[in-house]
């Protein structure tokens, strides 16, 4: 149960009927993947919107897991066996089953209710709403992006009208009139009155305002942090720091944690500390959660918002690549980040698009391997951006299109690198590239290689 406020500023009692999906047997041995839009989609549609001068907006679709496809059309979509699912009433609302129609000789001894479709807390459920969802977009006409599926775009006479992505039962748009009554009268003929919110809203804990006259996109999460509180505890003054959290702050640790590193959907300043803190989740101590709450006051602190600005010319994707490296007596320490962006040829315009702070995915044994795996890792994720945007901007083709493109180079949206490590530029623009003293860097320098010369 949940209280809710109408718009008259009364209250009233939301009760759901929720399944305890983590009871059922067989959820491992099924696929239940549903994925939301990636956070490099959400800023994408912010630009994308100031760039054509189309309205933000955020849709609620009511109810949205209990409005999936049935389980018969799930296993006739997928190939895969139809799931056979029951639930036994709940014990108190009996009576109220038996006021439905066919309902009233209802036993719970001898009978259950054979589910038609996912309900709440089912762990189909998010699957079966993603799958209708995408279903309903692409029937009114929208396309689906291929590097991001959760990212949909529509064309009229080969220009962009309407972009939107979906976060589970979120949707976030932009577009102007008359797309916009069309899109929302074709989805509530399905799903029933959907909440429409302009901005400024919150979509994902993330604010969003609009200006009214440039159409420029500011976003910020100062509000959702300010529901965040520190946890305050007299042993933080009394214990060693070094000495592990007992059993009852390892539990408020890790969702204080979780909800700290949420700000990372638009705070690049705080990755590196995220980061470090993340490490430690397994086993943390008194100086993990001290430092933890010293991170939280710094965050709701120092105020930050991020603008995206039109462009004028062609766009170009910009990626700024750096990695740092730490030779110990018994370990070493490596760490990559990059920030990347679209923008003008010069960097004067640049719209933030993604950016991270994480470890190596890969063993590296020097700085120059450590800076020249992450520059290929930047490279082909503005390679990958470059598809994207040749969708969003002309239409969306088909994967082996996109790939040929990206062989022979004739992405329209052009890519540059940067790095502050010369001795992998070096290496990698000459005429023939040399084997390393590192061997096993032979290939990354050669794919980088082969890269500026298509």
């Amino acid at each position: 149960m949940k209280w809710k406020r109408k718009d008259d500023g009364s209250r009233f009692v939301r009760v759901r009927l929720a399944l305890r999906g983590f009871e059922d047997k067989y959820k491992g041995k099924v696929s239940t993947y549903a994925g939301t839009a990636s956070r490099w989609s959400h800023r994408i549609l912010n630009g994308v919107a100031t760039q054509h001068r189309l309205r933000l907006w955020s849709g609620d679709i009511n109810k949205a897991f209990c409005r999936g496809v049935a389980y018969a059309e799930l296993a006739k979509r997928t190939g895969e066996a139809q799931v056979s699912m029951q639930m036994e009433v709940p014990r108190g609302t009996i009576h109220i089953l038996r006021r439905v129609q066919t309902f009233e000789r209802f036993d719970p001894v001898l009978h259950v209710l054979e589910m038609i479709k996912p309900g709440i807390g089912s762990v189909y459920a998010p699957r079966s709403w993603q799958i209708d969802i995408t279903g309903s977009l692409l029937k009114y006409g929208m396309r689906q992006t291929t590097a991001e599926p959760c990212f949909f775009v529509l064309h009229d006479k080969n220009k962009l009208v309407q972009a939107a992505n979906i976060h589970v039962d979120d949707l976030k748009v932009a577009d102007n009139e008359p797309y916009r009554s069309h899109l929302v009268k074709f989805l509530e003929e399905r799903y029933g009155a959907m909440k429409k919110t302009f901005t400024p809203f919150t979509h994902v804990g993330i604010l969003h305002t609009q200006d009214e006259k440039t159409f420029e996109v500011t976003t910020c999460q100062d509000e959702y942090l300010k529901q965040l509180n520190a946890i305050e505890d007299s042993r933080l003054q009394s214990q060693p720091l070094t000495i592990d959290l007992p059993m009852d702050l390892p539990g408020k640790y890790g969702s204080l944690l979780g909800g700290v590193a949420w700000v990372g959907m638009s705070r690049a300043d705080a990755l590196v500390y995220i980061q470090y803190i993340q490490r430690n989740m397994k086993k943390p101590a008194f100086k993990h959660l001290k430092d933890l709450n010293r991170l939280l006051r710094w965050l709701v602190r120092t105020k930050c918002t991020t603008k995206s600005i039109a462009y004028v010319g062609t766009p170009v994707i910009h990626g700024v690549a750096d990695s740092a490296f730490k030779a110990e007596e018994d370990d070493c320490l490596a760490l990559r980040g990059c920030v990347i962006g679209l923008g003008t040829s010069d960097g004067t315009t640049f719209q933030i698009v993604d950016f991270w702070c994480r470890k190596h995915r890969r063993v590296t044994r020097s700085t120059v391997a450590a800076e020249l795996t992450n520059v290929t890792e930047v490279a082909e994720f503005c390679m990958m951006l470059a598809g994207f945007y040749e969708e969003v901007l002309h239409g969306v083709e088909t994967s082996q299109t996109l790939a040929q493109k990206l062989l022979e180079g004739r992405f329209k949206t052009r890519v540059q690198v940067y790095i502050d490590a010369y001795s992998v530029y070096s290496a990698v623009c000459t005429q023939q590239v040399r084997m390393p003293s590192e061997t096993s860097l032979i290939y990354e320098n050669k794919t980088l290689h082969d890269h500026l010369k298509v």
